[in-house]
């Protein structure tokens, strides 16, 4: 805050707060913008939470980007009003990694960052695939036989075609998943940055 200015108009009293200019904020969802984005967001978050500060209020609307000097966007997170200052954040982590596999929620324990990274901004990648009750590991997944291999419990009344149609459907939507993500890479949502 530059400077808060009281005085008396027309209207009667009336106060004006002057701010910094932080930058422009996401209009869209954030898995639609580019990975640089997507990335700085969630290690933003991750540095607040280092800090011993929950947001509480992780949305489009309170992440802006500015240019930093050599014309790179540059994130930040807004809008402190609901956050929990007393936050010891169980995260051991140090950064999150674009594109790593999912760790499982008790290896990443908190609701806020985990929701973060898989839901908002989509930056990790399924760690299993769910077949049949059983949760497989997607380093299976490269192969029906593979999968199938790997799945502990196949019911006993399906047909093997049918058996097999369902793990090759489950392998074509990691592979989907995938190349929709890809795509949206190639193509993210841009930032209309207010001119200079």
């Amino acid at each position: 805050m530059y400077g808060c200015y009281i005085d008396d108009t027309e209207e009667g009293p009336t106060g004006v707060l002057v701010l910094q200019y932080c930058g422009v904020a996401l209009t869209y969802e954030l898995k639609y913008y580019a990975l640089t984005i997507r990335y700085e967001a969630v290690n933003a978050l991750l540095a607040i939470h280092k800090a011993g500060v929950e947001h509480n209020d992780f949305a489009e609307r309170n992440i802006v980007v500015t240019k930093n000097a050599k014309g790179r966007p540059h994130v930040r997170i807004v809008d402190f009003g609901m956050a929990d200052h007393d936050h010891e954040c169980p995260v051991k982590h140090d950064k999150v990694i674009a594109y790593d596999l999912a760790p499982a929620l008790p290896h990443f324990p908190c609701n806020e960052l985990y929701a973060a990274c898989m839901e908002h901004a989509r930056i990790w990648l399924p760690k299993y695939v769910y077949l049949f009750g059983n949760l497989i590991h997607v380093e299976h997944a490269t192969s029906v036989d593979s999968l199938l291999q790997h799945c502990p419990n196949i019911p006993a009344h399906e047909r093997e075609s049918a058996v097999r149609g369902w793990a090759q459907r489950k392998i074509d939507e990691l592979a989907e998943m995938w190349e929709k993500r890809q795509a949206l890479d190639a193509n993210p949502v841009p930032i209309e940055f207010d001119e200079d």
